[in-house]
């Protein structure tokens, strides 16, 4: 086992692309408020953001991927998942998220 050395250089998070991490920013707001049964434009951004041009030529891991879309979501809806709806929400998210990336 080879010991951690907390002087090593971070690497810095990696992240989606603007563009689709602003495809993903407009898909939360209009879908946000839509009906449970409406969100297949989210769906579809998510599958964007998962494709192998966007997480996998990246090299993003399915958590690297999890963690900016969870900061976007905070940034975008300013919400802080802690009950309900929200979380209801955001468990779908975060499904669909993982069935496009591994759907690759």
């Amino acid at each position: 086992m080879i010991a951690y050395d907390s002087r090593t250089p971070r690497q810095p998070p990696r992240r989606l692309s603007e563009q689709v991490r602003d495809q993903l920013a407009q898909s939360l707001l209009a879908e946000w408020g839509a009906p449970a049964g409406a969100r297949d434009r989210l769906e579809h951004a998510v599958a964007v953001a998962a494709a192998a041009l966007e997480a996998a030529e990246r090299g993003l891991q399915p958590e690297e991927l999890i963690i900016d879309l969870k900061s976007l979501e905070s940034t975008v809806l300013g919400m802080d998942v802690t009950g309900g709806e929200q979380r209801r929400f955001h468990d779908w998210l975060v499904g669909a998220c993982l069935k496009a990336f591994y759907r690759v």
